[in-house]
C-alpha cells in the first residue's frame, strides 16, 4: 500500500507522518529525510527528493509552495512534464521496495495530480487543523501577514479537494493528535486497516506519547461558525462536497495576489538548527553527488548501448547495400536476357513470313503446272481453288474468279 499524507503547512502533517512510521510504515533511510528546523525540532518527517519534485513542479507552473495566485501548470510543455514524470517514477520505484510506505509534503496538495498516474493502492490521510492557527503559525515563522495565511490555508485545502475529484480520504484532527495522541492513532491504525493496509503493527503507546510534544502547540482555535474557514473545515473532517470550488478558487487567486501587492513584507525562511542542520546539508550535498555519479554511470552505460546499436546498424546498411547492389546487377542481367529473347522473337517472325511467303509461291507455281496440263487454263484453276478455300462471303460475291481479281489472294 502507498500512503499520501495531506495538509496544509503548520497543520500536523510532520506529527502524522512521524506517527506512521512508529506503526511500521517505511519512509526510507536517513540521508532521505529533510533537515530538522528551529520551527519544528523533531523534524519534518519529508523526503528530499518529494519536496525536490514538488518544488520543481511548482516552479515550471510560475510559483512556489506560498506564491500560488499565478500557477499555471498548463504552462509546462512536454520535454518538461517527461523530466518531472521521470523523477515521481524513480521516487515511486525506490519506495515500492519496501511496501506499506508512507510520503508527505504539504505540497502535494498542489501537485497530486501528478502522482497520482504513478500511484496503484493510494491510501490518502489528511491532517486538518482550523486556519487561524495555522496562519499564526505561518506569521510567526515566515513573517505572513495572517489574512494571507488564512486564504493560503483555504486555497491549499481546495486545490485538494478538486484534485482528489471525490477520493476517499482519512481526516485526522490535529487538535486530537496534540490533545490525546495514543487513542487517535490507535484510531488511524483501525482506519488503515480497514482500508486495505497491511503489515502496520499497531501504534506503542510511550513511543507515541514520547514523540507528540502538546507543548510545541502554541495557538489555541478560535472557532467562528460563520467564517468560510469554519464551513471547509467542517467539510474537510465530514468530507462533504465543498460547492463550485473552481469559483471558490479564482477568487482565492485574486485575494492572494491583491494581499501580496498590498502589503510591504517578505517572506523568511526558518533556519536549522545549529551542528545538526549543517551536518545533514553536508549529508544532503554527499547524497546528492552520489546521486549523480550514479547517473553518470547509468548515462554511460546508455552511452555504450547506443554506440553499439549504431555499429549493428552500420553493419546492416552495409549488407543492404551489398544486396542493394547484387539486385541492380541481376536486373541488368534480366533487361539483358529479355533483350536477346525479343531478338530471337523478331528472327523467329521474319522466317515464319518468309516460309509463308515460300509456300504461297509454290502454290502458285503448282496451280500454273496444273492448268498447263489439264487445259482448263489457270482462270479455271484459281476459280476452282477460289470455291475450296474462300469464305461462303467471297463465294457469293465472286462466284468466278479469274487473273483480275487475283491480288485478293496474293
Amino acid at each position: 500500500m502507498q500512503i499520501i499524507v495531506l495538509g496544509m503547512h503548520r497543520s500536523g502533517t510532520s506529527t502524522l507522518a512521524r506517527v506512521l512510521n512508529l506503526m511500521g510504515c517505511y519512509f526510507g533511510t536517513e540521508t532521505a529525510l529533510t533537515s530538522s528546523a528551529t520551527d519544528n525540532p523533531k523534524g519534518f518527517w519529508e523526503r528530499k527528493d518529494v519536496m525536490e519534485v514538488n518544488d520543481l513542479i511548482l516552479g515550471l507552473a510560475g510559483g512556489n509552495w506560498w506564491k500560488v495566485d499565478g500557477l499555471d501548470f498548463d504552462r509546462i510543455n512536454a520535454d518538461q512534464l517527461e523530466m518531472v514524470n521521470r523523477e515521481i517514477r524513480n521516487v515511486v520505484n525506490r519506495l515500492d521496495l519496501h511496501r506499506p510506505w508512507f510520503v508527505k509534503d504539504p505540497r502535494l496538495c498542489l501537485t497530486l495530480d501528478f502522482w497520482r498516474p504513478h500511484l496503484e493502492r493510494a491510501v490518502f490521510v489528511l491532517a486538518v487543523r482550523h486556519p487561524t492557527p495555522v496562519a499564526r503559525s505561518l506569521q510567526k515563522r515566515n513573517r505572513m501577514p495572517v489574512a494571507y495565511g488564512q486564504a493560503l490555508w483555504e486555497f491549499y485545502n481546495c486545490f485538494m479537494l478538486q484534485q482528489l475529484n471525490g477520493s476517499d480520504y482519512l481526516p485526522v484532527r490535529y487538535e486530537d493528535m496534540v490533545q490525546d495522541p495514543f487513542s487517535t492513532a490507535t484510531a488511524l491504525h483501525a482506519s488503515l486497516s480497514g482500508a486495505g493496509v497491511r503489515g502496520l503493527h499497531r501504534p506503542n503507546q510511550q513511543e507515541v506519547e514520547t514523540f507528540v510534544d502538546s507543548s510545541l502547540c502554541h495557538f489555541s482555535t478560535v472557532l467562528d461558525s460563520s467564517s468560510d474557514g469554519n464551513r471547509l473545515l467542517d467539510a474537510l473532517l465530514h468530507q462533504e462536497a465543498v460547492p463550485d470550488p473552481g469559483l471558490r478558487l479564482e477568487t482565492l487567486r485574486r485575494r492572494l495576489h491583491r494581499l501580496r501587492g498590498d502589503g510591504n513584507w517578505a517572506l523568511t525562511q526558518p533556519a536549522e538548527s545549529g551542528i545538526e542542520g549543517s551536518l545533514r546539508r553536508l549529508e544532503a550535498a554527499d547524497a546528492k553527488i552520489v546521486d549523480l555519479e550514479r547517473q553518470l554511470d547509468r548515462h554511460r552505460v546508455r552511452t555504450a548501448q547506443l554506440e553499439a546499436g549504431h555499429d549493428d546498424l552500420q553493419n546492416r546498411n552495409r549488407e543492404l547495400l551489398a544486396r542493394h547492389h547484387e539486385l541492380l546487377t541481376g536486373n541488368h542481367e534480366l533487361n539483358r536476357r529479355c533483350a536477346a529473347l525479343a531478338a530471337q522473337r523478331d528472327l523467329l517472325q521474319n522466317r515464319l513470313q518468309a516460309v509463308s511467303n515460300s509456300r504461297l509461291l509454290r502454290l502458285v507455281a503448282g496451280i500454273t503446272r496444273m492448268a498447263g496440263r489439264r487445259g482448263s487454263g489457270i482462270d479455271g484453276e484459281l476459280t476452282r481453288i477460289v470455291q475450296l478455300v474462300a469464305p461462303a462471303s467471297v463465294k457469293k460475291t465472286h462466284p468466278v474468279f479469274n487473273k483480275t481479281n487475283l491480288n485478293l489472294f496474293v
